[in-house]
């Protein structure tokens, strides 16, 4: 394997430094599976390749490198999309340039490698002033990458166009409701998602968390595009950068974020999460029974998500906690500001 990784890796621009051998140029940062297969794994991880980080001579990382079996569809996907963005002079800057190369058993996608920390390790020592600033250059590079996902991916366009929010939400609340969600909370939940329907969808990079930003060459730059374009709902990306920054600095015990559960949120964060999100709402022109749609949906969506096969049962539990809320919310008053109590809409 190692000679055939090594020429897909040298196609894809990586080159062994002249005369080495490739297993001193890299480090495997992640293996899902692939070298080998170990019995602790639950099947649907096993085989979904590795990663690597690749050294150049002096020992110092230039490239990283994500390896999959070939015959992995989602991951070609993402390799076709990543490799055609890439390409765009107006992305230079927000995202790594990305290169692939595949065999009848290996495919490889391989990218500049960025020498920043993440969002993530300055999050928990944040301001609420100096998180607001860094999350509204990050939601303009989101939104900048998905505008030009709209034009130069079409096959996007004509996923987008079969997306009805309410029926994905539906199919979604069977998991939950699998998981523990009352039947009661799941109609309160599929009836809430209904003015979603009527809202323009847009391409969402799908993992759009403080992890996957980084700080490289004194500007944030976007990673991770395994769930890019999976999406369509509008403010996904933003719910979760929210959801994510709450849960990260845990206001309370749990870091909730809707409802009642945000009282602990100190009135800086909370003027801060109102300031990011109603920013997104007034560019997009959505109505509060939409903004609240939004929510739910993404609260099915990546609860559902959460909750399949070989990701512990841990990551679901806070947004079991919120369909609740919601449940309780859109049989309660219903009241935008009951529900997002940080938002000024």
């Amino acid at each position: 394997m190692i000679s055939e990784l090594e020429r897909l890796l040298a196609d894809a621009g990586y080159r062994c430094p002249a005369g080495g051998d490739l297993r001193e140029f890299l480090l495997i940062t992640r293996n899902h599976g692939s070298i080998p297969v170990t019995s602790d794994q639950h099947p649907g991880f096993a085989g979904r390749g590795f990663q690597l980080v690749l050294l150049d001579r002096r020992g110092n990382p230039s490239h990283y490198a994500r390896c999959r079996w070939a015959d992995d569809i989602l991951f070609a996907r993402e390799c076709e999309y990543v490799t055609v963005l890439a390409m765009d002079e107006e992305l230079a800057g927000l995202m790594p340039r990305f290169r692939t190369a595949s065999s009848s058993t290996l495919r490889v996608l391989v990218s500049e490698y960025l020498s920043g920390g993440t969002h993530l390790g300055r999050l928990r020592r944040q301001s609420a002033r100096s998180w607001l600033r860094a999350a509204r250059s990050a939601a303009g590079l989101r939104d900048r990458l998905s505008e030009r996902a709209h034009l130069l991916l079409p096959s996007l366009n004509n996923r987008l166009r079969g997306e009805v929010p309410s029926r994905i939400a539906s199919e979604r609340l069977d998991t939950l409701v699998h998981a523990g969600l009352p039947l009661d909370d799941a109609r309160a939940l599929a009836s809430a998602v209904g003015p979603l329907d009527d809202c323009p969808g847009s391409v969402q990079h799908g993992d759009f968390w403080p992890g996957n930003l980084i700080r490289h060459q004194r500007s944030w730059w976007l990673i991770d595009y395994e769930e890019f374009g999976t999406v369509f709902a509008p403010l996904f990306d933003v719910l979760h950068f929210l959801q994510q920054t709450a849960r990260i600095r845990a206001w309370g015990s749990t870091g909730p974020w809707l409802g009642e559960g945000a009282s602990a949120m100190p009135s800086s964060w909370k003027h801060a999460f109102g300031s990011l999100l109603d920013g997104q709402i007034e560019r997009l022109g959505m109505s509060p029974p939409q903004l609240a749609a939004a929510v739910t949906f993404y609260v099915v969506r990546m609860g559902s998500h959460r909750l399949r096969p070989g990701v512990s049962r841990q990551f679901a539990e806070p947004l079991l906690e919120d369909a609740r809320t919601i449940a309780r919310w859109a049989r309660g008053s219903g009241a935008l500001e009951d529900l997002l109590t940080w938002s000024k809409r």
